[in-house]
């Protein structure tokens, strides 16, 4: 082996770098996209009114009190006694099958 050939390890460190670079960004762009509070209930109500549309108002605003919002930075969810109802990640919400009737 000549002094000029490169060492495996050496190969290996730009991968690394861009790998490390790479997941860096991806990491940074979930947080900063993750949907808030507010979206996740303005999802589920225009949900509820598209799958109930004869559901009183009032009855979404006592459900409400009984969701719990959870952010775990890179996405968020919404959960009530049925499951999840929400997922959000990259600045969308989707909406589950947990929504039930009133």
């Amino acid at each position: 082996m000549s002094i000029d050939t490169p060492t495996p390890a050496a190969k290996t460190k730009p991968t690394v770098k861009w790998l490390l670079f790479g997941t860096t960004g991806i990491l940074i762009t979930l947080l900063l996209t993750n949907p808030s509070q507010t979206a996740h209930f303005t999802a589920i109500q225009e949900a509820r009114k598209a799958r109930f549309p004869a559901a009183l108002p009032e009855a979404y605003i006592m459900l409400s009190l009984t969701l719990e919002y959870h952010n775990y930075g890179i996405f968020s969810t919404v959960t009530g006694a049925s499951g999840t109802w929400s997922l959000g990640y990259l600045g969308r919400v989707q909406t589950t099958d947990a929504i039930r009737g009133f």
